[in-house]
């Protein structure tokens, strides 16, 4: 093995940068180990260290061991650097750190030995060029590191201001701005010292290059550089709190280092990541990124705890998953998932058995099965006839609401102007309810079965009904302007709740408490959060409620605990995100200790009821997965979720390397703010209503899911619908709903402006997008037309008719523009081509609906080629990085030949995806927070 010296000075051969920034390099060594990266930084950065060194310390063996003590720093310190795009000014602060210490402490040696003959040689003086680059590096060290970065770059290691921007990750007009404010600063502070500013560079010239004398080859490694490493943990330590863990730092560790073999420093993430047994993984699966903790593998619609609190239980899809309720580790289930055909399907209070209408299309036929969850075998209960409103008109199949007694020997068909009790042992109907006036829509069992408890969408009344008799027992009145959009009681009974279906515009969601022991008027709250069209909530014992709201749609769900008996708030935390649908259930524990909280799509959160804080939080997201990505390397995964948050994971093992939060914090009360992600998760967009006289009237923050950091904020139009990021990360694309309609604009980042653009000739009143690879135009599509739109300018480049080549290959309807029709497009990597995804007829039998996918000339609109199949209507589509492939959310195709090579589970329904660099695998991220690795081609 060559030394640790020769190793280094071979990096130090050549310094030409690269286009990959320092934070990115710098990221890959520090998260996943890469040797590449940080040979390729100490290639950059490794002739100035050397000279900075050289000029402080004057003699050249001493500054050796500060270079290579320097690059050992970086190596313990890369994974808590803070500002890894300021890399080039924290290294030079390093070196003259550790640069002083050593030449503090040479002088105390020197100044305590007595050479023993004058012919042993001193150590070698270096040529400085006098005090001048000496007094250049002490000012160049006191500048703000913001300055001193390009000072460093341009001038210690002669980048060019694009080469400095390159390796910073910055704009070349930041770059400009920094050096002009650090140059100033510098040349005022130097004349205040009476040298000019030119005269020290013209001096540091003469010095002479570093890499003119490069570290030695046949150095044997020292204690020095080890000794000096560790000198500068223990400054840190004292100046900015960062522990040294202790423990040996060999020379031979920048030998390990450049190759990729050391293990490197502990990765910092809250919680640490086990990979997935394999039976945890989907056929055909290769890799789980994380783990399936407390991911419903479906939609959710029920959670029930067990009687002892110990575990939970959650439902959905035709799918009962066991969970601890501690840890949030699954449990092994007995029960088998089967499949249901139709609509609200209910799990029995002992989970053993599913109840579940079904439709039969020829003829078409309505039933109840009732499903044995431990063989997964059905039998049909009843054929439920067909219904006619008050007018006589046929109400037909799927207007039904379906509530199960808990008992599970009830079960209550409800219709909004009657309901029907149906015995499930027997099959007959037990009961007929008659509503009269306002419409039901409200149908929730007592604890003890013995009543059925209905509310109106328009009458605030709650009614108890005798499931004995058949006849009403019982009415709650309050005093409220509308319906009543969900009901709660508590497990006792004594408690019922009713939500108000409305929000009162600056005031909130008024909720009704009764206490059923206690004659007298229901006690009022007001939820300030809203409710929302999905919210939930529940009673937990001691007369404590329970609420989820989301008072904007994608808006973040917020959590309040509330005390029925005063009527006061005396909680509030952030839930996990719910999307456009909201929070669908949440279940308090028997003793009263933990709160689950489940979304339409799977994502289950538990809290800790007294203190609101996470109770065994998993690794996977708190949100549907919205954006996919793979590092340069395709040795990581990045995944992001609807609410901004992301995690990193290593692709080849499914460990965690990284997570960030969300960028948004709990809002004030009633000011939850609609959470927008952008469709790749690199951006997440926040909006709200702007302050009073403003000239517009909401207030957007865009903010960097990667860094965390806010990149834009101002005024806006109205309300943002949507969020696309362009490629060159410069430009990012809104989608504006005002009150005089759509529109879309193009924010330029680096001025934070909006680019000027034409009116678009496409109707924007439902479209779908992309942006072409290399970040300069915007392709926009409808049922009519396609347009490409210049980002830069705004100018049209391009439009064709979708008419004029038949790319729907269908009539096209006469209410147009139709939603859904165009439901996705994406474009190829080497633009020519685009992929569209085509809506078919609406069919009763959805199995018999024909979508297509279709490629496209992208400036022509030329049909290529055409796949009719029902199982291609994507939400979303994505090309491999060769243009091989395309993949939606059900499957991957080859692109050639349109023939599918891949095919994904169609539960946990793929959100998001994203193929490796090299186009053999791709990553797939899942509505329920959870994401996979799969190769592209393989058994399906």
């Amino acid at each position: 093995m060559s030394t640790a010296p020769a190793t280094i000075g071979r990096l130090l051969a050549s310094g030409l940068p690269s286009k990959i920034s320092d934070a990115d390099l710098v990221e890959r060594f520090a998260l996943s180990r890469d040797g590449d990266a940080f040979a390729e930084l100490t290639r950059r950065h490794g002739r100035m260290v050397l000279a900075v060194a050289r000029r402080a310390v004057q003699d050249q063996h001493l500054a050796d061991d500060v270079a290579q003590a320097a690059f050992l720093v970086l190596a313990r310190k890369a994974h808590a650097l803070s500002r890894p795009d300021r890399l080039a000014g924290w290294l030079f602060g390093v070196t003259r750190r550790i640069a002083r210490r050593a030449a503090v402490h040479q002088r105390r040696e020197a100044e305590q030995t007595v050479p023993l003959t004058a012919g042993i040689a001193a150590p070698e003086r270096l040529p400085m060029g006098g005090d001048l680059p000496q007094m250049l590096d002490e000012e160049l060290d006191r500048l703000p590191e913001g300055e001193r970065v390009p000072l460093v770059l341009c001038y210690l290691e002669g980048l060019t201001q694009d080469e400095a921007a390159r390796a910073c990750g910055w704009s070349i007009r930041t770059v400009r701005r920094r050096l002009a404010a650090g140059r100033e600063r510098l040349r005022a502070r130097l004349e205040r010292r009476g040298v000019e500013l030119g005269s020290a560079l013209a001096a540091l010239a003469l010095a002479g290059d570093a890499g003119a004398v490069l570290l030695s080859p046949e150095a044997v490694p020292g204690s020095r550089a080890t000794a000096l490493a560790r000198s500068e943990f223990r400054w840190v330590a004292r100046g900015a709190a960062a522990g040294w863990c202790g423990g040996v730092v060999a020379v031979a560790l920048a030998v390990a280092v450049a190759t990729g073999s050391w293990s490197g420093p502990p990765v910092h993430s809250p919680a640490a990541s086990v990979p997935a047994a394999p039976a945890d993984l989907p056929e055909g699966a290769a890799v789980r990124l994380g783990s399936s903790a407390l991911s419903h593998p479906g939609t959710l619609i029920q959670l029930r705890f067990s009687e002892d609190g110990t575990r939970l239980f959650s439902y959905g899809s035709g799918k009962v998953r066991q969970w601890d309720a501690k840890s949030g580790a699954a449990v092994p289930h007995q029960a088998r998932d089967i499949k249901t055909t139709f609509g609200t399907t209910l799990l029995s209070l002992d989970q053993t058995k599913v109840v579940a209408p079904h439709v039969d299309r020829t003829p078409l036929r309505f039933s109840v099965r009732e499903y044995d969850l431990a063989t997964g075998k059905h039998t049909e209960r009843f054929v439920v006839p067909s219904r006619t409103d008050p007018r006589g008109q046929d109400i037909g199949i799927g207007g039904q609401r379906f509530a199960l007694s808990p008992n599970g020997s009830t079960l209550v068909e409800g219709h909004p102007h009657e309901a029907y009790l149906w015995d499930l042992k027997t099959g007959r109907v037990q009961h007929q309810l008659k509503f009269d006036g306002a419409t039901t829509g409200n149908f929730l069992f007592s604890p003890d079965g013995k009543h059925l408890i209905t509310a109106g969408n328009d009458d605030p009344s709650v009614r108890f009904w005798d499931t004995g008799t058949g006849k009403p027992s019982q009415v709650l009145t309050w005093n409220a302007s509308s319906g009543v959009g969900r009901l709660a009681v508590s497990a006792d009974g004594r408690w019922v709740a009713a939500v108000s279906n409305s929000h009162l515009l600056g005031t909130g969601t008024e909720v009704a408490v009764w206490d059923q022991t206690v004659p007298g008027p229901a006690r009022v709250m007001m939820l300030a959060d809203g409710f929302g069209l999905s919210g939930a909530v529940a009673f937990g014992p001691g007369g404590l409620l329970y609420v989820a709201s989301q008072a904007e749609e994608g808006g973040a769900t917020v959590v309040t605990k509330w005390d029925v008996t005063t009527g006061k708030q005396l909680a509030r935390w952030a839930g996990p995100d719910a999307g456009a649908y909201g929070p669908t259930v949440v279940e308090v524990s028997p003793g009263g200790s933990t709160l689950a909280v489940g979304t339409y799509w799977g994502v289950i959160r538990l809290y800790d009821t007294r203190t609101g804080a996470e109770v065994g939080r998993p690794s996977s997201l708190p949100a549907t997965v919205v954006g996919v990505a793979f590092d340069r390397t395709g040795r990581n995964v990045r995944v992001s979720g609807a609410d901004g948050s992301n995690a990193t994971w290593d692709a080849g093992t499914g460990a965690l390397v990284s997570r960030r939060a969300s960028p948004i914090s709990l809002p004030p009360a009633g000011g939850a703010a609609p959470v927008v992600p952008s469709r790749d998760g690199r951006w997440v967009l926040t909006y709200a209503l702007n302050e009073r006289g403003a000239l517009l009237p909401w207030r957007a923050e865009l903010w960097d899911t990667t860094t965390g950091e806010r990149k834009h904020s101002g005024g806006i139009g109205g309300r943002v619908k949507e969020l696309i990021s362009v490629p060159s990360g410069k430009h990012v694309a809104v989608l504006v709903e005002s009150r005089i309609g759509r529109s879309v604009q193009v924010w330029d980042l680096a001025a934070g402006e909006v680019v000027p653009n034409d009116q678009p000739t496409i109707d924007m009143t439902k479209f779908q997008w992309a942006a072409f690879p290399d970040g300069k135009t915007l392709f926009l599509m409808n049922d009519e037309r396609a347009v490409g739109y210049d980002v830069t300018t705004g100018q049209e480049r391009f439009s064709w008719a979708v008419a004029d080549h038949d790319v729907l290959g269908r009539p096209r309807p006469e209410q147009a523009p139709r939603p859904n029709l165009v439901r996705a497009v994406a474009v190829s990597p080497d633009e020519k081509t685009v992929a569209i995804s085509i809506g078919g007829e609406a069919r009763l039998d959805a199995s018999k609906q024909t979508h297509n996918l279709v490629l496209v000339e992208t400036r022509t609109g030329k049909v290529i080629r055409r796949l009719p199949t029902p199982e291609t209507s994507a939400e979303w589509l994505v090309f491999s990085p060769d243009g091989k492939h395309v993949a939606g959310p059900t499957c991957v195709w080859d692109a050639a030949s349109l023939k599918e090579v891949r095919r994904f589970p169609s539960r946990p329904q793929v959100t998001a995806a994203a193929f490796s660099p090299d186009g053999k695998s791709i990553a797939t991220g899942h509505a329920n927070g959870t994401a996979l690795v799969w190769l592209v081609s393989g058994d399906k």
